[in-house]
Parts: structure tokens; C-alpha cells; sequence
């Protein structure tokens, strides 16, 4: 076809630049202890969780975050908030660390990764192994009450949340549908 050398070429160099800085990096890691590393929402997007302004990510899609103060300050953001929350948290928690989570808790058994500073609220670290990781979002697997600090795992505050609403469809309880 009409210009797909060209293309192959360029396809082909692009890899093996990437195979370069590949290398570059095994070397750069290789050579040192006690790397920090950050992360942001490129790691957990091979997990099945889009990035936030990614081109199926929830800003891209129409949603935009609630914001604190707006949280705080009004019930009807927070209904919103958590019932949206409730029909994505099944999907959510089903996802797993991918290659890259691994690899980076394996360079932490390693002693070549002292830590993670992450931008993600996922756990996907966690999950991977890591013992070391800064959540600078917090994180979507605990809640905690603004009134009192009582604290509870997403997982139960999940079944909570069905149980009070039982026709939401999320789970087969009282007229919703079966998973």
C-alpha cells in the first residue's frame, strides 16, 4: 500500500527508541538504591481504570469532581456523590495491580525503591506489595465520617449503601436487578 513503508519504518524506529530508553532506565536503576518513585494515573490504566482527563476518563466524559467545600456544605452533592460512588465501586474494586504495580513493588523487596509518592487513589500498589506508599489523594477504600471519624473499608460501607437502597440496581435485593 501507498506509504505504508514509510510508516513501518517509523513504527519500527519508535520501538526501538523505546527499546533504547528502556534500557537507559534499567541502567539508571541498576546504579542507584533508594529511588523514590511517583506515580500518577498512567501506572493503573493498563488495570482497566481510565485516567481522569483520559479520553474515557470522567472528566472527559462529562463528570466533573465535587469539590470539598461543596461536599461538606451540601447533602444533596453528597447523595449525588456516594450514589454515583455505589454503581461504580463493583467495577472499580474488581481491578488488579498490572506489570508495572509488580515491578515496582519487586524493586522495593529489592532495596532499589525506598518508596511511592502516588497521585492515584486506587490501592493498586498496595495490592502489587508495596509497603511503602504515599497516597497523596487518599485513597477510595476507606471512608471516614466527617462528623464523628468513625471509620469503615469501602467494602463495607458498599454493602451499607446497597442495603439502604435496594432498588438501585446494584444488587438483586427488593426489585433491583441481578448483578
Amino acid at each position: 500500500a501507498c506509504g505504508s513503508r514509510g510508516r513501518d519504518e517509523t513504527t519500527r524506529a519508535r520501538r526501538e527508541g523505546s527499546g533504547e530508553m528502556f534500557q537507559e532506565l534499567v541502567r539508571f536503576v541498576e546504579r542507584r538504591n533508594e529511588l523514590v518513585v511517583v506515580t500518577g494515573a498512567g501506572i493503573s490504566t493498563e488495570s482497566g481504570i481510565p485516567d481522569y482527563r483520559g479520553p474515557q476518563g470522567a472528566y472527559s466524559t462529562g463528570f466533573k469532581p465535587v469539590m470539598h467545600q461543596k461536599f461538606v456544605s451540601c447533602e444533596r452533592t453528597r447523595k449525588r456523590y456516594w450514589g454515583r460512588s455505589m454503581v461504580g465501586w463493583e467495577k472499580f474494586a474488581r481491578c488488579r495491580p498490572n506489570r508495572a504495580h509488580l515491578a515496582l513493588s519487586q524493586l522495593e523487596s529489592m532495596g532499589k525503591v525506598s518508596g511511592i509518592v502516588t497521585q492515584n487513589v486506587d490501592r493498586l500498589h498496595h495490592l502489587a506489595g508495596s509497603k511503602r506508599v504515599l497516597e497523596l489523594h487518599g485513597t477510595t477504600h476507606e471512608v471516614v465520617c466527617l462528623n464523628c471519624t468513625y471509620r469503615t473499608t469501602r467494602k463495607e460501607f458498599q454493602e451499607e449503601l446497597e442495603r439502604l437502597n435496594p432498588a438501585s440496581g446494584v444488587c438483586g435485593a427488593a426489585g433491583g436487578r441481578p448483578p
